[in-house]
């Protein structure tokens, strides 16, 4: 019989107890969040909503912090609104946070339930959860010795870690020069103390293994896909002068080299010396990151900034969603992704998507999406012109029927049954 509380059908893992690793997104105040950030946050809400037996734990500048899942609403309710109320003077004195993240550990310290300084995290962690819960970390952040070792020692059963992706060694002329060997570390790290391993596509879970055998024994893993959560698209969110009258084009994602922009400049201004009577805009909707103004300059000098070309970063959700909806489509030049989620939130809204080859793509996606190599630059061209004279018949000349994505339940059901193992 369930228990007071608990829904009838609720699952042996829905009962058993979990840590979730929260730090991510605690460190998120302020900033819009990225695909890793956003797969955080499914799990906040999963702990929040299906698992009674659930606590989050938080890396601060003083220690760490155990929320209940009264405390998790309110870091979920938090970064929905903004408001995390005023700092406070140990906020202030922390060194390296920025005024919205002071304002968020000055909350997130009222709302926990416990909290204790960094040595001190085994004995809170012993003392405040029952035996045998599992810890989960989702989020690439907080994987330290410190933090693996505690765990282990206080009354941990499990260690479930998910790994996204090993772009940071794959693709390191994308990434910050002190990138590679952190993610190294982490991978590391990963690798010596997770129980369970788990990846969204078998792309990622090829390319993290093939590193995790040249540091040691390689823990168990599974490929458990992500879902997406569902958007309510809002065209009142786009802000004024944003939507474009005409046939218009997508890009979604980190201004960073992986996601590889400036292939889109390029193409942009050879169709501007081609054909196209009138060039469709482009707009690019992502928050800056590394290179970012490297990458903002180079749009900046272009003939076509704020002409055939725009970048717009803090766009909200609904406002993405509503421009999905009317755009002719979305553009994926990325150089490498784990899973990939703008051509599958496109796709659901019936938005065309032309991609690079991308493997983490197909193994979602198979052939729904138009995959054109980046060398092949004049196909491009010609993909994006039929698109865009398709798009001249009228509102939704060109929209594919909506793609079924699949919602979290799947990815949560894979994941903690294979943890419970």
């Amino acid at each position: 019989m369930p228990g007071a509380g608990t829904k009838a059908g609720t699952t042996t893992a829905e009962l058993s107890a979990y840590l979730i690793d929260l730090t991510r997104l605690a460190r998120r105040a302020g900033r819009c969040l990225t695909g890793i950030d956003r797969v955080e946050r499914a799990w906040l809400r999963h702990a929040i909503t299906e698992l009674p037996r659930s606590w989050g734990l938080i890396r601060t500048a003083y220690g760490y912090l155990l929320l209940d899942r009264a405390g998790m609403a309110f870091l979920d309710a938090s970064l929905s609104s903004g408001d995390w109320g005023n700092s406070d003077l140990l906020s202030r004195l922390a060194r390296g946070l920025d005024a919205p993240q002071q304002r968020a550990e000055a909350a997130l310290r009222r709302a926990a339930m416990t909290r204790c300084a960094a040595p001190m995290l085994r004995r809170m962690l012993s003392r405040s959860l029952p035996g045998d819960f599992d810890y989960i970390n989702v989020g690439h952040s907080n994987l330290t010795e410190r933090v693996m070792s505690s765990v282990r020692a206080s009354t941990c059963g499990r260690i479930i870690v998910l790994l996204h992706d090993a772009i940071p060694l794959d693709f390191p002329q994308t990434q910050s020069p002190e990138a590679p060997e952190r993610y190294r570390r982490n991978l590391s790290i990963a690798g010596r103390f997770a129980d369970r391993l788990l990846y969204p596509s078998t792309y990622s879970k090829e390319r993290c293994e093939g590193h995790l055998t040249q540091m040691g024994p390689v823990p168990p893993g599974r490929v458990v896909p992500l879902g997406m959560t569902s958007v309510m698209p809002c065209a009142t969110e786009i802000p004024p002068g944003v939507l474009p009258k005409g046939p218009f084009f997508l890009a979604i994602g980190t201004v960073d080299p992986r996601k590889n922009h400036l292939f889109l400049l390029d193409l942009w201004e050879r169709m501007g010396q081609g054909k196209f009577s009138e060039l469709p805009p482009l707009l690019i909707c992502g928050a800056p990151g590394w290179e970012a103004d490297t990458i903002l300059h180079r749009f900046a000098t272009s003939p076509l900034w704020g002409k055939g070309v725009h970048v717009y970063s803090g766009l909200s959700d609904g406002a993405i969603a509503a421009l999905l909806e009317r755009a002719s489509g979305l553009l994926f030049p990325s150089l490498a992704e784990g899973a990939g989620l703008p051509p599958i939130e496109a796709l659901s809204r019936g938005c065309p998507v032309i991609s690079a080859p991308l493997p983490s793509c197909r193994e979602y996606l198979g052939d729904s999406v138009r995959y054109i190599p980046l060398e092949a630059i004049s196909q491009w061209e010609k993909a994006v012109a039929e698109l865009s004279v398709g798009s001249l018949g009228g509102a939704g000349a060109t929209r594919n029927s909506p793609y079924i994505r699949k919602d979290w339940r799947e990815h949560f059901k894979l994941a903690l049954t294979y943890a419970c193992q």
